[in-house]
């Protein structure tokens, strides 16, 4: 008898982002690191379990022998609760006689989502009359001694505490990279500008991986678990390398002395950094374009030795927050995995089989926080002038309706570089577009009419015949370069 065990943990995210503070969501995502990778090994035997999947808050073990695992699953929540107060965890058990099959794996998914819906039992319990943390509202646990007697809950004494792992940063860097003090602990490192304060937010994650699951488990048949491990480990390879290979290319590249990014979640196929505002978008095309090569030839690999006919590649969708260094995090997050959501959207309504990788980016100016489907009606929508400056999501190639990465980034760079390009005429067309249609479209008009040399450029960016014009994301993007104070005339 064998004993297939999962384990899932929920609440990452808001765990990881409940402060604003970096070096706190530095040690928060260190933590969760350690959780799914190293932290069940404390509790078992190394000859006597098989790691199956261990990333992501997703960790799916293999035990021949019950008393290990009965000790896993009776230690283990407690250890994530000490690690991680906030972190909620889901335990569920299959029995096996024979090898692992793929029923064996629904089942223990079914018995994942009820554990779920069971409420735990808090690790700190928060009594009346106990001093509060003023940042968190958590019962204080100790003093910072270095801040003047000021209160912090233990969640946040635990997160300082882990600041210095590099668990995450070794992901990002090539073997023997000298790490030291190259990461940065506080925001305005990675902003390091007198000018702009903005950063970005990314969420990344893969397409249709349920779809190439489900081919796994209906051909790999006794191999089930030996091919679940591969798949795993070799996306698992594929994210960490594709994030390695963009963050030398767009990061490490600028040779600076502190890197101006950090990365939050990298494992399974899912990543999350907080980078400077303008170098997200160089990052996540490169990071892309290297998961789909990547991917490709595991696929194609593990399809000729197991005999499966598996995709080409794993593409991926993206979303980028773009927010000012105050900006509550966990909005932040929210916002980017919406925009992921919404370029995965759009690319399975042009593929619904093999996705093509896209990203969406929105850049926060409200001081109001709101779902993407009310920035859209509200910011992105000139109800006067019937036009939409949703123009997004962009793709590694051009799709029909769609631009790709490098058409909108070409055009940007020209504007940007163009002497006297109209960049405050745009913006006074975009505002004159939610007030008066027909007043918009005169202004449009002296625009052309003033700025003739630019008449290729600006027929580019015009209202198209779908009442969509990327004006809006152009000018976002070019608000963070460093020339945007050359705009000319209108």
């Amino acid at each position: 008898m064998a004993y297939l065990y999962g384990a899932a943990l929920q609440g990452i995210q808001s765990y990881i982002f409940s402060t604003n503070l970096l070096k706190e969501i530095v040690g928060a995502s260190e933590i969760v690191e350690k959780i799914c990778t190293e932290g069940f090994k404390k509790y078992v035997d190394g000859d006597n379990y098989e790691v199956i999947v261990s990333a992501a808050g997703n960790i799916k073990l293999k035990f021949e022998n019950k008393k290990d695992m009965e000790l896993l699953v009776q230690e283990f929540p407690k250890y994530v609760h000490k690690e991680a107060p906030g972190i909620t965890i889901s335990q569920a058990v299959v029995e096996v006689e024979g090898d692992i099959k793929k029923k064996h794996f629904n089942k223990l998914e079914k018995l994942l989502k009820v554990q779920r819906n069971i409420i735990s039992k808090p690790f700190v319990h928060s009594a009346l009359g106990i001093k509060r943390d003023p940042r968190s509202g958590q019962s204080a646990s100790n003093y910072d001694s270095s801040g003047g007697k000021q209160p912090f809950d233990l969640s946040r004494h635990i997160k300082d505490k882990n600041v210095n792992m590099k668990n995450l940063t070794k992901k990002l860097c090539k073997e023997g990279d000298d790490q030291k003090n190259i990461f940065p602990k506080d925001l305005s490192d990675i902003t390091k500008s007198d000018d702009s304060s903005w950063l970005a937010v990314i969420h990344a994650d893969g397409n249709s991986l349920g779809q190439i699951i489900q081919k796994l488990g209906d051909h790999a048949k006794d191999k089930l678990t030996e091919v679940f491990k591969r798949f795993s480990d070799e996306l698992d390879k594929a994210t960490c390398k594709s994030a390695n290979v963009a963050f030398e290319k767009t990061i490490k590249s600028q040779n600076l002395s502190i890197h101006p990014m950090r990365p939050v979640i990298i494992g399974g196929d899912d990543l999350t950094i907080i980078c400077r505002a303008d170098l997200a978008i160089p990052f996540l095309k490169a990071y892309l374009t290297e998961f789909e090569r990547l991917s490709g030839e595991f696929l194609k690999t593990m399809g000729n030795d197991y005999k499966i006919d598996l995709p080409e590649k794993i593409t991926a969708c993206a979303g980028i927050a773009y927010v000012k260094e105050k900006y509550p995090f966990h909005y932040a997050i929210d916002l980017a995995e919406n925009l992921c959501s919404y370029a995965k959207q759009k690319s399975k309504e042009i593929n619904k089989d093999t996705a093509p990788s896209s990203l969406m980016f929105h850049k926060v100016q409200a001081g109001f926080v709101e779902s993407f489907d009310e920035i859209k009606k509200k910011e992105l929508s000139a109800h006067s002038a019937g036009v939409d400056f949703t123009f997004g999501p962009y793709f590694l190639e051009d799709q029909t309706d769609y631009w790709s990465l490098d058409t909108f980034i070409k055009l940007k760079d020209k504007m940007v570089s163009q002497e006297k390009f109209p960049l405050s005429g745009l913006r006074k067309y975009l505002s004159e577009l939610h007030f008066d249609g027909h007043s918009a479209e005169n202004l449009w008009q002296r625009i052309l009419q003033i700025n003739g040399s630019f008449k290729d450029t600006l027929g580019k960016i015009k209202v198209n015949d779908n009442k969509k014009t990327p004006i809006y994301d152009l000018l976002s993007i070019i608000s963070f370069e460093k020339n945007d104070t050359k705009e000319g005339g209108n």
